[in-house]
């Protein structure tokens, strides 16, 4: 679980969110737009693992570590990976919020 947390999840989801659809996204896009495009997106893959744990409702109606926590931090990798012009320093900045977080 934790090598999935901080190493996988991150590295999978940086190069697929901030990598394939923000780029894709900031060619047509103000980057502020398709930011938030990116970070929904991103917040609707974690839908389907919170509804088959049965805590979908929970997750979508709480404010710390639920829906609103995962689409902020979906702006800030965005914004981190836009800012540094990197994957890299999104993907740590993800791994970092993943291995601290809850």
């Amino acid at each position: 679980g934790f090598i999935n947390a901080v190493v996988i999840a991150p590295v999978f989801e940086e190069f697929m969110f901030r990598g394939a659809v923000l780029g894709a996204l900031m060619q047509r896009y103000r980057f502020a737009a398709a930011n938030v495009v990116t970070a929904l997106l991103f917040l609707g893959l974690h839908l389907p693992g919170w509804y088959f744990q049965g805590r979908l409702w929970e997750h979508l109606t709480s404010l710390a570590g639920g829906a609103l926590a995962i689409f902020v931090l979906g702006l800030i990798f965005g914004f981190v990976a836009h800012r540094g012009r990197s994957l890299v320093a999104s993907i740590l900045t993800h791994a970092i919020s993943n291995l601290f977080g809850p």
